[in-house]
């Protein structure tokens, strides 16, 4: 992420709150969803958690 901040991608006060962000993003949906580990989650799950993880960072980040 730092790289994409150095390239004026993504625009981000703090890396390090980022990539916090980003990872509950991805990580709380999942948790919930699989009840905490209880139960596994499809592929297509995994995919949708991450795409609406990317998307949400891209829109609070991005610069275009």
């Amino acid at each position: 992420m730092a790289a994409l901040g150095a390239q004026g991608v993504l625009a981000m006060p703090s890396v390090p709150a980022a990539v916090e962000q980003f990872l509950a993003l991805i990580g709380h949906p999942a948790n919930l969803r699989s009840l905490y580990g209880v139960l596994p989650l499809t592929e297509t799950a995994r995919r949708e958690i991450a795409a609406a993880a990317a998307d949400m960072f891209v829109r609070a980040y991005g610069t275009r």
